[in-house]
């Protein structure tokens, strides 16, 4: 039997109720504390994956300070929010903006965003930044004491990489994209040991498609996800990442041998449930992971990579074009994944809390796909215990 220590999470720190964190010294400096010790890492090139990462977002942050706009973008999507808000208070939508669907959530979210942002160690009373960090370092110490990596990605919002939505007149020239305070957020995190890895820079380049006629973007237009191509680049990434792990070895899975890949036009058919909050059915082009006329079946819950977050992580699947199958097709190992579709901010966590410790052999690297939306937002992020002991 397991035993109450799985609940720990929800007993100590309730939902909806603020999680007690340490308190941030009078100078904002000094390490975060969090709720589970330090853990000696063994790994000797981990510590030269930090230094690298470090330089890469100080390099992107200083590009996106110098291109600026910041402020102006964050007061255009919070006037948005506000007119939304003052005909229908506290319920959420969608708003249209030409071709556009932007929900009102997103919008929320960057209106939330503090003008000219600085990354601070306050009270979780004051804003979100602490509790996400603190929640951050406790899952990176957490999973270091099983032995297994952690790797946070986040996934940029159609709003940060076409800012063009909200600013027609912005001109692109130095844009290294928006989410300033994302990349903030992930610096600090970097200087407490945690890994991260912030794909602005490769969506940016990407954000125009080599043939403009076919208006393949990255996102959805009427829908908060990304296409086929967005979600494909994100796994190429990811999977360039986990290959500097020095455990990492390409999995048994290879192209043409188990699996093909195929360039073709997909409909993304939005449903019923969003089709109700603005999505449509859209045209996408995009490669697919096929075996025979199937997606090819790329999760398995003994694979040595984790995947956990929401939609974003298996959108696209029946057509084996998500960013699991992506993955798989890059590493050459098949994917375990966890995911809530609208809960990648605590519904998923509490789903790995309550996996047994079976389902925990064997695995080598967690990746949290966080999308910017839960990162900027001024959210609550209890910590959660997720390995339960086994009573005796």
């Amino acid at each position: 039997m397991r035993s109450t220590a799985l609940l720990l999470g929800v007993l100590l720190f309730p939902l909806g109720q603020e999680a007690p964190v340490p308190a941030p010294a009078a100078d904002g400096a000094g390490p975060v504390t969090g709720v589970h010790p330090p853990v000696e890492r063994s790994d000797p090139t981990r510590a030269a994956r930090l230094a690298q990462q470090r330089q890469d977002l100080e390099s992107l942050l200083a590009r996106m300070e110098q291109f600026g706009h910041q402020d102006e973008w964050i007061a255009d999507c919070t006037r948005r929010y506000e007119a939304w808000d003052a005909l229908h208070p506290d319920e959420p939508g969608h708003v249209e903006i030409g071709e556009w669907t932007i929900t009102t959530a997103l919008l929320r979210a960057i209106s939330l965003v503090p003008r000219a942002p600085a990354l601070e160690r306050r009270s979780p009373k004051d804003d979100g930044t602490y509790t996400l960090l603190v929640t951050l370092v406790d899952l990176e110490r957490q999973f270091a004491a099983r032995g297994i990596d952690f790797l946070v990605v986040a996934v940029p919002s159609k709003l940060s990489v076409y800012p063009e939505i909200v600013l027609p007149e912005l001109k692109g020239v130095g844009f290294a994209g928006m989410g300033l305070c994302v990349v903030k957020q992930f610096l600090e995190s970097s200087r407490e040991g945690v890994e991260t890895q912030n794909l602005s820079e490769p969506f940016v380049a990407a954000r125009v498609p080599e043939d403009p006629s076919r208006e393949d973007l990255l996102f959805l237009k009427s829908d908060p996800h990304w296409t086929v191509r967005g979600a494909e680049l994100c796994a190429e990434h990811v999977a360039q990442r986990i290959a500097e792990y020095p455990w990492f070895k390409r999995g048994p899975y290879k192209e043409n041998s188990h699996f093909r890949v195929e360039e073709r036009s997909i409909t993304y058919n939005a449903g019923d449930e969003l089709a109700s909050k603005g999505s449509r059915d859209e045209l996408m082009r995009g490669r697919v992971v096929v075996q025979g006329n199937q997606p090819f079946p790329s999760l398995d819950p003994r694979s040595p990579i984790l995947v956990f977050g929401d939609s974003y992580a298996r959108v696209h699947n029946e057509q084996g074009a998500d960013f699991c199958s992506q993955l798989t097709r890059f590493t050459g190992w098949k994917i375990d994944c966890v995911f809530a579709a609208s809960g990648g901010q605590q519904q998923v966590r509490q789903k790995l809390a309550r996996r047994e410790p079976a389902d925990w052999t064997g695995k080598r690297l967690a990746i949290w796909l966080l999308p910017e939306q839960l990162a900027i937002a001024r959210l609550r992020y209890e910590p959660i215990e997720l390995f339960a002991e086994e009573e005796e």
